[in-house]
């Protein structure tokens, strides 16, 4: 069985996309991936979006 390793981790730096260059992962994509290895929390950095409304609505 694979060790988790991000059992409980919280990672106060991740980029994600939609952002100026290409991202591995979207917003979405990241947190299931998170909630799929049990991460406690997630801060998503943004180099386009400054306020929330702005992201979520960059995503659609």
């Amino acid at each position: 069985m694979e060790k988790n390793y991000l059992k409980g981790v919280i990672d106060t730096h991740v980029h994600s996309s939609p952002d100026v260059r290409e991202r591995k992962m979207s917003d979405i994509e990241l947190m299931e991936e998170g909630v799929r290895r049990d991460v406690r929390g997630i801060v998503i950095k943004s180099t386009i979006c400054l306020q929330l409304p702005e992201r979520q609505s960059s995503i659609k």
